[in-house]
């Protein structure tokens, strides 16, 4: 990804789908709200419009569906966003107070979660809290390719080297190059 992008990373850090239930079952859940019915009997769920507290089991079918016009385009914002909400449910007040919340959601955590070599306890906590409001994005998209193995997204050039380009130089991320920070379920 370096070579492609010209950005350096420094980090990494992977959650593993599993983990999602040892990490939200602890916490009591997670609210994720819907602008409109959910069904997948893939996944085992059927939600309503609204708002619902998702168990460990029911937020890993939300993260694994596939029951969209998009497909993994929508699961990747509907991961962002349950990554979201567990991140604020975690680093509640309620939740930290709670030895009978917090030790559990981070046994499940350090269970779930793999990282790089120099990766510590405090850069974790750190970006915990970082994660709370982040700016997300995906790639600019610039239409579907058909190949002899399978269809692939294709990225809008122009666009991505000026995402790239922005975060090389630090600078700040046009808001119509920003996909992620806000978008709501499509179901």
């Amino acid at each position: 990804m370096q070579d492609i992008t010209g950005l350096r990373i420094d980090h990494y850090l992977g959650i593993g789908y599993t983990g999602l239930v040892s990490v939200v079952n602890p916490i009591g859940g997670v609210t994720i709200c819907l602008p409109g019915p959910m069904t997948d009997p893939n996944a085992g769920l059927h939600l309503k419009v609204g708002c619902h507290t998702l168990n460990g089991t029911q937020a890993l079918g939300y993260v694994r569906s596939r029951a969209f016009a998009l497909g993994d385009l929508q699961r990747v914002q509907d991961q962002r966003l349950l990554l979201k909400a567990i991140l604020d449910n975690v680093t509640s007040a309620g939740t930290i107070a709670n030895p009978f919340a917090v030790i559990p959601a981070a046994a499940g955590s350090a269970a779930a979660i793999t990282v790089d070599q120099g990766t510590g306890l405090y850069q974790l906590i750190g970006l915990a809290f970082a994660l709370r409001n982040p700016e997300t994005t995906t790639v600019p998209f610039g239409g579907f390719a058909n190949t002899s193995v399978c269809s692939v997204v294709l990225w809008n050039r122009r666009a991505a080297l000026q995402l790239f380009d922005d975060l090389a130089k630090d600078r700040p991320v046009p808001k119509d190059l920003l996909t992620g920070s806000s978008a709501k379920p499509t179901v």
